[in-house]
């Protein structure tokens, strides 16, 4: 078997991360905790869990500079506007804040633990080897199924 070291690396990296992902999922419902990443000096990436969810918001805005921040506060006291008006102007009054505009992703920490989960059992799966024909006639069915949604939906 090749790669035998590399894929249990993998797997025990992932596994490591799906487990992380768990606590972070229980902590969310008692905690809201948060990272904020600048990535350029007017945007920033602000990571946040509540409540059982992960929420990602891409941000940029004519603001002073973000600064990064790691940080936790306890989730009784905010709803998931008020966490989400922090993740957006954060410490800075409104006023130094002239405008943002976001990108939102929120979705189930459950999701991202199968997901971690999923992709340290694939490393294990045996690799499959396709002919050409094979290829052909996958790309075909693949061709005839989308000409017939465009088809239908006419």
């Amino acid at each position: 078997m090749r790669f035998r070291k590399l894929r249990i690396a993998w797997s025990v990296g992932c596994g490591i991360a799906c487990v992380l992902m768990v606590v972070l999922w229980v902590r969310s419902y008692s905690a809201l905790d948060a990272v904020r990443v600048p990535y350029s000096s007017q945007s920033w990436i602000h990571i946040q869990s509540l409540d059982g969810r992960v929420i990602v918001l891409g941000c940029s805005g004519r603001s002073p500079r973000p600064v990064p921040w790691i940080g936790s506060l306890p989730a009784k006291r905010h709803s998931l506007s008020q966490a989400l008006n922090y993740a957006i102007i954060g410490n800075q009054s409104m006023s130094a804040v002239f405008y943002v505009t976001t990108r939102l992703a929120v979705m189930p920490h459950w999701l991202l633990a199968f997901v971690l989960g999923a992709i340290g059992v694939f490393a294990w799966l045996p690799t499959i080897r396709f002919s050409v024909r094979t290829l052909l006639i996958a790309t075909t069915l693949v061709a005839v199924v989308l000409g017939l949604i465009v088809w239908s939906s006419r």
